[in-house]
């Protein structure tokens, strides 16, 4: 495992980058539905038209990437028309169980990814909060690696590493054997040689949204934020 500033990077990318974004949505919210009553991708931010999906969609949204795809629950495929605001080309995955776990939206999403891609980029659609010029520079770590496809970069807040990570395409067997609720942990573990931190002072990284409470507090920064612009 290698640690490196985010300072070392430019964090402008530009043209299509070989790489696949993949959003995984498919939880099934359950926190959120006994607080509200609501899958929590589906609340919408009031006084704008935004649901959280799309607010963590739009940190995605100055890459050019090789191809994109959003893994939903069946219960929660409309959203796909949200997606489709921000990115055109976006390629839904709707899982009809959703309870296999987050590996299940892995496999499933790395299955239809483009072949010419040389790294998954593995994201939280309840993670809203990230700069987006985290994720250009982590897109631009990752493609400035000498062997980029062997490479996992992962963003480090105060040592705490986050989300989202990106997986080098010599990964894609690994990916595909995944099973349960814990994402790609295993990798991370089984592979720390290949793992690059890299150091960040974006909170955004390891900040998600789980409780009623979480979305009223991201309501408010949302509304801040955009009235300063």
């Amino acid at each position: 495992m290698s640690i490196e500033s985010n300072t070392n990077y430019s964090r402008s990318v530009s043209g299509i980058i070989p790489i696949s974004l993949i959003i995984l949505g498919a939880g099934s919210s359950s926190r959120m539905k006994e607080q509200n009553g609501h899958h929590k991708l589906s609340l919408r931010i009031p006084e704008y038209d935004t649901s959280l999906l799309e607010a963590t969609l739009q940190c995605y949204a100055t890459v050019s990437w090789n191809d994109i795809l959003l893994v939903l629950g069946a219960e929660i495929q409309y959203l796909q028309h949200h997606a489709q605001r921000l990115f055109a080309g976006i390629q839904t995955i709707t899982l009809s169980n959703p309870e296999h776990g987050i590996s299940a939206s892995i496999r499933a999403a790395i299955e239809a990814s483009s072949h010419s891609s040389l790294g998954y980029m593995l994201a939280l659609a309840d993670m809203p909060y990230i700069r987006q010029s985290s994720i250009e520079a982590l897109c631009s770590a990752f493609m400035r690696q000498r062997n980029s496809t062997e490479c996992i970069v992962a963003p480090a807040y105060k040592s705490q590493r986050g989300h989202p990570i990106i997986v080098g395409t010599a990964f894609r067997a690994q990916l595909l054997q995944l099973h349960g609720d814990i994402g790609a942990r295993h990798i991370l573990r089984d592979y720390t040689d290949s793992i690059i931190l890299l150091e960040t002072d974006d909170e955004g990284t390891v900040l998600d949204i789980d409780t009623q409470c979480d979305w009223e507090y991201f309501c408010h920064y949302y509304t801040q934020a955009s009235r300063r612009e």
